[in-house]
């Protein structure tokens, strides 16, 4: 299996940017996280089932998607691992290290990450365009937090697996058809170039 996964902030472009690389994207579906909602209400009530769901909903949308050869992920793994370094809670990062470790470590490792770095600033522009009201509180403050625990585990990952960044808020592959197919063949060429 060549799989890549797509990791960044809040509103970085992850789900625009894999459908740009393939038609049926394996989507993170974060309606069904049953904590989601529950989250943005109440953070602190509802912190640590929210991401316990995630990371259990990721690793078994890969796990349902083995048998096919090639798989683009609206999602990165690791970035369960940076939500749950946002919180207070010291063992709740160790539980969700252990979890990951169990789950993830059971399938085949991504061929390739690309990560979505886009500022805080931009990233709330696109929070408020697409109006989601159960993100209205969201800060740059917390994109921000967000985007650090994403680079600070993506230090980590690089001396195993191939990443691959885009700045988001420069290449506009939403918008810009030209832009899109230039990114297109430069993630999938850097994929292909990956596959042992």
């Amino acid at each position: 299996m060549t799989r890549i996964e797509i990791c960044g902030g809040v509103a970085s472009g992850k789900t625009t940017l894999a459908k740009v690389l393939v038609p049926s994207p394996v989507q993170e579906n974060f309606r069904d996280n049953p904590f989601w909602k529950a989250f943005y209400a109440e953070p602190l009530r509802w912190f640590e089932e929210k991401n316990f769901s995630f990371l259990v909903q990721h690793t078994a949308a890969i796990k349902a998607a083995l048998e096919q050869a090639f798989v683009v992920c609206d999602y990165a793994v690791l970035q369960d691992l940076a939500y749950a370094k946002l919180g207070d809670r010291r063992n709740h990062f160790a539980m969700m290290r252990t979890l990951k470790a169990h789950l993830y470590g059971q399938l085949p490792p991504p061929t390739l990450i690309v990560h979505l770095r886009c500022t805080p600033e931009v990233q709330l522009q696109r929070i408020a365009a697409r109006g989601r009201p159960e993100e209205a509180g969201i800060t740059t403050n917390y994109l921000a937090s967000l985007n650090a625990a994403i680079e600070e585990l993506l230090d980590d990952v690089r001396q195993h697996t191939p990443v691959h960044t885009v700045d988001s808020d420069v290449v506009d592959f939403a918008s810009d058809h030209l832009s899109a197919i230039a990114l297109k063949q430069e993630v999938l060429s850097r994929a292909i170039s990956c596959v042992p």
